[in-house]
């Protein structure tokens, strides 16, 4: 359950959009808890939802500015979430894209060497996290399935630069914070950066020095990413699975983003052939790769659906965007790619019955 007990917001003055923008941020918190039933269709806040919000006079006496607090007796659910489960959790963590998919449900089809062992193995042998009993389904045509809920661990702001253990920054600190919150019961988890980087992190006045271009730059961010994951995994106790970065959708020129989008889109392609390398050389075997990764188990595989994602386009100068039928916001997918996540899941050689 969430205890807002001590949060408060600051603003410059009062106004009734505040009060709005006091609501939206609650309902997107009901959201991420999994309190559906605080929520209307349309993903706003139910009348008599929100928690009571009072100001605190003593503070506005000594502040120049008001303070308004939320009432410390105030709980968004109680332990509804677990409730909406409906079958294991799949824990998603990253940035803002891992809400995509949050709270939805992925069918996992196993394999034929699997329908043997129903029950979760152990990451390693040393590990003493408690097995889990897989629940099953059996199809029509003798295939076997199980389900899991994806429960989003969203990291505002995340970065792949940022996963680097050395790095000094609030969302750095937030991605162990949300590792550390992991049941025991925990094996797997799905992990989404690499969006921001391209949109946000190279670009402008970085692109002099290299010609133009800073392709370079994405392959030495990808390979660090992918090593920090490596190191997450190991550190704790988990296989991990990789998003690619979704390209943009198709966005009119009038509004004057076309230049950058299509720049962005350039890098995206760069990053993800660049993320297939990493991962393929993690589960590489060959002499020379083995002895990268002597001492560590294969833990980190890519969920390789984004060619999936693509619409052909000729004015993109990558000559495809998102297809539309996936776009949320022109920045973020629905989650209507869930069944390519789902064939990924199957194709990616990982351990399904760490999942």
């Amino acid at each position: 359950s969430i205890h807002l007990e001590k949060a408060k917001v600051e603003c410059s003055s009062l106004s009734s959009s505040f009060f709005e923008n006091m609501k939206d941020l609650l309902s997107k918190v009901c959201y991420n808890e999994g309190d559906c039933c605080s929520l209307n269709d349309n993903g706003t806040l139910k009348d008599g939802s929100p928690p009571s919000i009072s100001t605190s006079r003593q503070q506005q006496q000594q502040e120049s500015t008001p303070y308004f607090t939320i009432h410390p007796k105030c709980r968004l659910f109680q332990s509804k979430s677990a409730i909406h489960y409906g079958h294991p959790p799949l824990f998603i963590l990253g940035d803002s894209h891992s809400l995509s998919i949050g709270w939805q449900t992925v069918q996992i089809r196993r394999r034929q060497q699997e329908k043997q062992s129903m029950t979760h193995s152990l990451v390693s042998t040393s590990s003493s996290r408690p097995k889990l009993v897989e629940k099953c389904v059996n199809n029509s045509d003798g295939a076997i399935f199980s389900h899991r809920t994806i429960v989003p661990y969203p990291v505002t702001g995340l970065k792949a630069w940022h996963v680097r253990p050395n790095t000094q920054f609030f969302t750095n600190y937030n991605l162990q914070v949300s590792l550390r919150r992991l049941p025991l019961s925990c094996r797997t988890i799905l992990l989404t950066a690499g969006e921001i980087d391209c949109r946000e992190g190279m670009g402008g006045k970085r692109l002099e020095g290299y010609n133009e271009s800073c392709n370079e730059e994405v392959r030495k961010t990808v390979g660090a990413y992918v090593s920090s994951v490596k190191q997450i995994a190991k550190e704790h106790d988990l296989q991990i699975l990789l998003l690619p970065v979704a390209h943009h959708a198709y966005r009119s020129e009038k509004n004057g983003k076309a230049l950058g989008r299509a720049q962005r889109r350039e890098r995206m392609v760069v990053w993800n052939d660049a993320l297939r390398d990493e991962c393929s050389m993690i589960s590489d075997s060959s002499p020379e790769n083995a002895s990268r990764d002597s001492s560590l188990e294969q833990r980190v595989f890519l969920l390789d659906y984004e060619k999936g994602l693509r619409h052909a386009d000729e004015k993109s100068p990558v000559g495809f965007v998102l297809d539309n039928a996936y776009n949320a916001d022109y920045t973020h997918m629905n989650s209507a790619f869930l069944p390519l996540l789902e064939d990924a899941l199957e194709r990616c050689d990982c351990d399904l019955n760490l999942i």
